[in-house]
């Protein structure tokens, strides 16, 4: 890239600058889970791995305080795309750390055209026989 140049929203590999899902990253490593959920529009969807969606701000305040605590998501890099429903779709690969494990995981977040989160799709990025070590 030459210099003084900017990189296209698009661009693969991006920094994270969509302030919404930076808000979701910041309140998630603060423990403040009420004001993730607050994130979500009233009948947004926290699409969790392995599990149903939980939806509902009051749902996924619970889910997370019950699931996430002591775990810190890392986001690495980024794409943004605008969708031609107004809304925005905002994928982020990173790692989640727990107190016992570390493991690579996207978030695909859709976000409305009032920035509110619509959903939230959490995959896991590790194969089979790493998730299975973490078993032990």
């Amino acid at each position: 890239m030459a210099p003084g140049t900017e990189p296209a929203l698009t661009e693969p590999l991006q920094l994270l600058t969509n302030a919404v899902v930076l808000s979701y990253f910041d309140h998630f490593n603060q423990a403040n889970f009420t004001a993730v959920a607050n994130l979500f529009a009233v009948e947004g969807q926290l699409l969790p791995p392995f599990e149903s969606a939980i939806v509902g701000r009051e749902a996924i305040a619970s889910y997370l305080a019950a699931e996430a605590k002591g775990m810190k998501a890392i986001p690495q890099e980024s794409t943004e795309t605008s969708l031609p429903t107004g809304e925005t779709e905002v994928q982020v690969i990173g790692q989640v750390q727990t107190p016992l494990f570390s493991v690579r995981v996207r978030w695909q977040f859709v976000l409305s055209p009032d920035s509110e989160i619509r959903s939230a799709r959490i995959k896991l990025l590790a194969a089979l026989r790493e998730l299975l070590h973490l078993k032990h």
